[in-house]
């Protein structure tokens, strides 16, 4: 059929008895577009419809749709538009099992996107989308749902050249998520992101950095609601160094931040702050140098009351320094330094200072089988200086000194030297404390220096009262033979028998009458 000047309609049917029906049908309108149809039917099999439309230097769109009873169905579109685009889409339906749905999508010189859609009733669906831009990117997209179980999505975006970004992230109703990221940058770095989540429970997300021969950065951080998080960050540099931070925050109570870096063969430094909201904070610095050194530092702060910071060095087989500092504030500021040596000697210096008031600072230098000195310096503003110098010297000798200067006024100094006796007492003889009258002591000096002197006559001139004489015959009777003795004696004999006899008589004379009374 034609009609001029617009359109031509051209149908053809051809039929196969018991076989198959071919139907075409054919419309063209000058200058305009044409449309073609082809219907292909198998009896009891399948059924293929095709449709063309192809319009001029425009586009041309394409319909396949091909059907086999209680079997499946698929369906083509494809559209394509002269040097701009060209989309197809493909739809596969197979009843009670799945279904597939594919776009594509073509722009010349531009881009390439691809989805691909799968449904399978009552298990899952799988939808992936792939997009590709020469000489720049790709990009995949895949989504796969299960329902009531989970669902994953994968991200996949890839520069030629430059990068490769590979995204995960698999959903679980009710139980957790986990979403991965992966970035890789060839002969730079990779980047790997892995977040798990847990509903009302935590969240774990943990990040590596690694930059081929370089370094590699590990980050993890937990959380679990109203408790706890933990954040750990791991960097390690091949034969260089190792730094690992590990922080942990309790809401309202506290955080605990842990820091450590190891150099290979140099030091390992390992600092510990933990922080107690309006209470106190707590920080601790450890430095070890291998066959060198070890250098502790720990400073405690509580807010409006004290600081106390702690440092330890200590060198192997050579010397350990301490030094503590303790402040208040408004109050005092006490620092003391230790520094032994061993078998040499051991220094500690004490220096307290109190605003506005006094500063006393005390240093006490020990040599072990040698001497001990020790120096005390009060200082009070505007009044007075007092120093004390006391030094002795084992089996030999004790010096002190004592000098205090008031403010413009004077100075006063007092050195007392007192030296032992090294010699054996049995050797000195009857002048042996005569030097002291040589020395200006007071009474309680002298008392002092010879108590042991003393205690030692005290003990030698003591007796005991219960070992004399006097005490044994108070104790003791002696015998007399004199007359008027013994008739005294015989006397008080017969006195004392005869109240007793007096006592017995009146009993059985009591005893008898009640006997014969009963009788008769």
């Amino acid at each position: 059929m034609t009609t001029p000047e617009q359109s031509t309609v051209k149908i053809t049917e051809m039929t196969t008895h018991e076989q198959y029906t071919v139907k075409i049908t054919e419309m063209a309108t000058p200058e305009q577009s044409t449309v073609k149809i082809t219907e292909m039917a198998t009896p009891e099999q399948s059924t293929v419809k095709i449709t063309e439309m192809a319009t001029p230097e425009q586009s041309t769109v394409k319909i396949t749709e091909k059907a086999t009873p209680e079997q499946s169905a698929k369906k083509t579109t494809e559209m394509a538009t002269p040097e701009q685009s060209t989309v197809k889409i493909t739809e596969m339906a197979t009843p009670g099992q799945s279904t597939v749905n594919t776009t594509e999508t073509t722009t010349t010189g531009q881009s390439t996107k691809k989805t691909t859609e799968m449904t399978t009733p009552e298990q899952s669906t799988v939808q992936t989308t792939e997009m590709t831009t020469p000489e720049q990117s790709t990009v995949k997209i895949t989504e796969t749902t299960t329902p009531e179980q989970s669902t994953v999505k994968n991200t996949e975006m890839t520069t030629p050249e430059q990068s490769t970004v590979n995204t995960t992230e698999m959903t679980t109703p009710e139980q957790f998520t986990v979403q991965t990221t992966e970035m890789t940058t060839p002969g730079q770095s990779t980047v790997k992101i892995t977040e798990t989540t847990t509903p009302e429970q935590s969240t774990v997300k943990n990040t590596e950095m690694t930059t081929p021969e370089q370094s590699t950065v590990n980050t993890t951080e937990m959380t679990t609601p109203e408790q706890f998080t933990v954040q750990t960050t791991e960097m390690t540099t091949p034969g260089q160094s190792t730094l690992k931070i590990t922080e942990m925050t309790t809401p309202e109570q506290s955080i605990v931040k842990t820091t450590e870096m190891t150099t290979p063969e140099q030091s390992t430094v390992k600092t510990t702050e933990m922080t107690t909201p309006e209470q106190s904070t707590k920080k601790t610095t450890e430095m070890t140098t291998p066959e060198q050194s070890t250098v502790q530092t720990t400073e405690m702060k509580t807010p409006e009351q004290s600081t106390v910071k702690i440092t330890e060095m200590t060198t192997p087989g050579q010397s350990t320094v301490k030094t503590t500092e303790m402040t208040t504030p408004e109050q005092s500021t006490v620092q003391t330094t230790e520094m032994k040596t061993p078998e040499q000697s051991t220094v500690k210096i004490t220096e307290m200072t109190t605003p506005g008031q006094s500063t006393v600072n005390t240093t006490e230098m020990t040599t072990p089988g040698q001497s001990a000195k020790k120096t005390t310096e009060m200082t009070t503003p505007e009044q007075s200086t007092v120093q004390t110098t006391d030094m002795k010297t084992r089996k030999e000798s004790t010096l002190t000194t004592a000098k205090q200067t008031t403010h413009a006024q004077s100075r006063v100094t007092t050195t007392n030297m007192m030296i032992e006796c090294i010699c054996p007492c049995s050797k000195v003889g009857k002048g042996k404390w005569n030097f002291l009258r040589r020395m200006n002591l007071t009474l309680d000096q002298l008392t002092e220096l010879l108590e042991p002197e003393l205690d030692l006559m005290k003990k030698e001139l003591s007796i005991n009262k219960y070992n004399t004489s006097q005490m044994c015959r108070s104790k003791t009777s002696a015998p007399d033979d004199r007359v008027s003795a013994k008739f005294i004696g015989c006397v008080g004999v017969v006195f004392i028998c005869l109240v007793t006899a007096l006592f017995v008589f009146f009993d059985s004379h009591s005893y008898i009458v009640v006997k014969f009374n009963r009788r008769s």
